[in-house]
């Protein structure tokens, strides 16, 4: 009679698994803010320029390009620079916790967020609300949930042991 047998002890690389992880959140909260931009983008129109420039400290944050144009002829053709000065974007990054904050004070996108401005007497081609937080947060939700971990397999070592 003839018995064989083998033992495998299993490791795992900790400190590897945890680095792919962290690294797999970042990009998933990058894209789902990708996301939230392309929607910002398709629902807020440009005038001045300004109110999209508010999201440009957010698209740098997270490496994208957003262009900007603004209709020539308009007394304040290009203000994508002043819309980007009236907010702030910041990136948190700490053990597979990413945050990243949007901030604006550009008062005209405000307003226009909640109410439709055209009752104050203004002529607004596209007039609000805009619902930024509503659309945005969807774009950025739906994106989100489709966000999977990365495979940890390639971090499990087996030593087998015959006998």
């Amino acid at each position: 009679m003839k018995l064989t047998g083998f033992f495998a002890e299993i490791n795992f690389s900790t400190r590897a698994a945890e680095k792919a992880i962290n690294e797999k959140v970042e990009q998933e909260v990058f894209r789902a803010w990708d996301a939230w931009i392309t929607e910002f983008i398709r629902i807020v129109p440009v005038w001045s320029g300004a109110s999209v420039g508010t999201i440009l400290p957010l698209a740098e944050i997270i490496g994208r390009s957003v262009t900007i144009n603004a209709p020539q002829g308009h007394a304040h053709s290009n203000e994508s620079s002043r819309g980007a000065g009236a907010s702030s974007a910041t990136l948190t990054n700490a053990s597979g916790k990413v945050t990243i904050e949007y901030r604006t004070a550009l008062m005209h996108l405000l307003i226009n967020n909640a109410i439709d401005a055209t009752v104050f007497g203004f002529n607004l081609k596209k007039p609000g609300p805009y619902n930024i937080d509503q659309h945005c947060a969807n774009a950025f939700l739906e994106t989100i949930r489709e966000a999977r971990l990365p495979d940890l397999s390639k971090f499990f070592d087996f030593d087998k042991r015959s006998f």
